[in-house]
This record gives C-alpha cells, sequence and structure tokens, in this order.
C-alpha cells in the first residue's frame, strides 16, 4: 500500500471551473479521476501535486506499518534520504542490544568509556539526523554524480544498523574507542569520529577532509601516530582535531554544505 500523500491546500477561497466552485488548491476534476486524466498532472506541462516534506519528527508520529510503506514509496521514487530517515525512525523503535563485550573490544574498557562511547555516537547519530533533512547523501546519488572517477567507493553516512560507524582504530585495538560518519563524493571526502586516546581521559572530535578545505590540517601521522608516515582515515591524509564536539560539528557542516547536492524543497 502506498502511503497518500495530501495536495497543500493554498487557501480556502473558492475557485471555479467548468462551471461550479472549488477550494483553490484542490482538484476541480474530481476525486475519482486518475493523475493521467488529471490535466495538472501532465508531465508534458512540468506540473503535478506537491509532495510534503517529510522530516524526522513527522515520520516518527506514524506507526511502524506506516514507516515502512513511506520507506517503500520513497525507495519507488528515488528519494534516498527519506527512505534513511525511516530507517533511522525504524531502529529507535528496535529494543537496545544486551550489554555486555562486543568483538570490537580489543582493549580492556571500564564502564566509564563504554557510556562515554555510546553518549558520542548519539552525538554524532543525532547530527546525522540534522544533515539528512538537509542534504541527499546517499550512496546512489554519490556513486551518480562520481561516475567519472576511476575507482569510486561511496560511503554509507551512516551504518547498516544506522547507527554511529565503528571505526578502524577501535577495531585494531588501538583507540578506546573510535565512532564516525562520513560522506564521499567525486574527489572529496569529509569524515566526522569521536576517539577516545587510550591510556588518558581524552576524547577528541576529529575531522578528515580533502586538505583544501581544513583550516590549519595536521597530516595523520601526527594525529594518530600509530598509523605512521603515509597513513589515512578514509582516504585521507589530513585532518583537524578539536576539544569540544560543536567545534569539529561546525567543520563537518561546513564541508557537507560545499560538497554534499542539498535536497529539493
Amino acid at each position: 500500500m502506498e502511503l497518500p500523500i495530501p495536495l497543500e491546500l493554498n487557501s480556502q477561497r473558492l475557485g471555479r471551473c467548468a462551471g461550479r466552485d472549488y477550494p483553490l488548491g484542490s482538484s476541480p476534476w474530481g476525486a475519482g479521476m486518475t493523475d493521467k486524466q488529471n490535466p495538472k498532472n501532465d508531465k508534458r506541462t512540468g506540473n503535478g501535486p506537491k509532495e510534503p516534506l517529510w522530516d524526522i519528527e513527522k515520520i516518527r508520529g506514524l506507526d511502524d506499518q506506516g514507516i515502512k510503506n513511506l520507506k517503500a514509496n520513497a525507495e519507488r521514487r528515488a528519494n534516498h534520504s527519506i527512505s534513511e530517515l525511516c530507517d533511522i525512525v525504524l531502529r529507535e523503535r528496535r529494543p537496545p542490544p544486551s550489554a555486555g563485550i562486543t568483538k570490537h573490544d580489543a582493549i580492556a574498557r571500564s564502564i566509564t568509556d563504554k557510556r562515554e562511547e555510546k553518549d558520542s555516537a548519539e552525538l554524532l547519530e543525532n547530527l546525522a539526523i540534522r544533515l539528512l533533512e538537509r542534504y541527499d547523501l546517499s550512496k546512489e546519488t554519490a556513486k551518480r554524480r562520481s561516475a567519472e572517477v576511476k575507482g569510486f567507493v561511496a560511503h554509507s553516512f551512516l551504518s547498516k544498523a544506522m547507527r554511529a560507524k565503528i571505526g578502524g582504530g577501535q577495531k585494531a585495538g588501538k583507540l578506546v574507542f573510535d565512532r564516525y560518519i562520513s560522506y564521499r563524493i567525486g574527489n572529496d571526502l569529509c569524515l566526522f569520529s569521536v576517539v577516545k586516546i587510550p591510556n588518558s581521559n581524552e576524547i577528541a572530535y576529529e575531522v578528515f577532509a580533502t586538505k583544501h578545505r581544513l583550516p590549519n590540517p595536521l597530516p595523520i601521522s601526527e594525529m594518530h601516530p600509530y598509523l605512521g608516515d603515509g597513513g589515512r582515515v578514509g582516504y585521507s591524509e589530513w585532518g583537524c582535531r578539536y576539544s569540544t564536539f560543536d567545534e569539529a560539528a561546525s567543520l563537518f557542516e561546513k564541508i557537507l554544505s560545499e560538497i554534499a547536492p542539498p535536497i529539493a524543497t
């Protein structure tokens, strides 16, 4: 079942068509007519009904089946941003995973470490939700717009479970935790990670991108010596490190605004 998408009413004043009154913004042709029969939807004129803007709060107001219907509808129309927002809301409704040691716990981690990782991941996920409402960050669009880049590999903005991804530093046991979100298009990359350095209480907020888009870029080997000279994070050899989430988020959003296609409104 395709989720109904209502027409937007411009006002409640009456107009006239074929000798009868009808509310402006509604169809004077009658509810029984199909889209093809309705001349306002004639593809030759470029006209058609406007779809409502779906943001995260509107989607949260639907039941599970309604969200699934909206997701299927969005995918049929290649609206990947709405599809990803539907995945996020469905993930929010799943029961939380059981606590315990995960396969990524390559080094000893305290309860505090795990709580800080959870909090950091949630900060990234909340930021991701806001950005997905403004930009088309889907892999499909990135691939289409990067067709001329040899060997291009698109990034998923979030994990398959629609959570902040787990970085290589955590998987290799070099960092207490390493959570990130990332986007790649053409020859540009933008990656935002939150990491905790072993044997310290320091949590670092890092943004990696093409060098010319970074203010005062640092080489990866200086930020993460374990990677060695020529090391890379998400195809980038340069990054910036901040002591607060908001500073790093501001730079990440600025770079995305320069490289990511905005959602048409």
